[in-house]
């Protein structure tokens, strides 16, 4: 999937993948092992015990889909929460920082902390990355 990024000084399209953090992989069972150990896995998806198996199908519907419309977007709804410290990651409000007040659907309320006020607006949640603070590590399983 393409889309395109900006930087404080300039925009450039680039290649993402549709699903961050996955790899989709056929294969047969017992090299489940192999993949397992292989570095940068943490491990499969499962599903009523055993590994995730996706239809051949239901892979080239994706493809399909990709290639057909280019605005294609995933939104990971549970990587932002009301109450979190974001960053807005283009546009108007490049770089600010505030705290979501509202999800709704694929926008957020946020306020923005900015010389001693907060400017409350509603922005695209693909726009926002999660702040981390300081001295706090984030891990995902």
């Amino acid at each position: 999937m393409t889309t395109e990024n900006q930087w404080a000084d300039r925009k450039k399209k680039v290649s993402i993948p549709l699903f961050t953090g996955y790899v989709f992989v056929k294969i047969d069972d017992r090299y489940h092992t192999n993949v397992r150990n292989t570095f940068g896995v943490v491990n499969f998806i499962y599903f009523m015990g055993k590994p995730a198996i996706i239809k051949e199908s239901e892979i080239e519907k994706l493809r399909e889909i990709v290639e057909t419309y280019n605005n294609l977007e995933i939104i990971h709804l549970n990587e932002i929460s009301t109450g979190d410290k974001v960053r807005i990651r283009s546009g108007l409000f490049y770089n600010q920082e505030g705290e979501v007040i509202k999800i709704k659907g694929k926008t957020v309320l946020m306020t923005i902390d900015h010389l001693d006020c907060a400017l409350v607006t509603r922005i695209e949640i693909n726009q926002l990355t999660k702040v981390t603070p300081l001295n706090t590590v984030l891990c995902t399983s």
